[in-house]
């Protein structure tokens, strides 16, 4: 005898199963250091911050 699954449920367990995924790799990729920066990780920033008179007009 053959089941089949719903199409529904088929693409909730696939979407749960690509989260799990998704999350292990963002928390693996997050232990490790990022090569160019101290062992702290990365800024929060891309770019970095130059100090100098603020506002516009400045």
């Amino acid at each position: 005898m053959k089941q089949q699954v719903p199409t529904w449920l088929a693409v909730i367990i696939i979407l749960i199963v690509i989260v799990i995924a998704g999350v292990v790799v963002w928390k693996k990729a997050g232990e490790k250091p990022i090569a160019g920066f101290p062992e702290q990780g990365a800024p929060m920033h891309k770019a970095p911050m130059h100090k100098g008179p603020t506002g516009p007009g400045k």
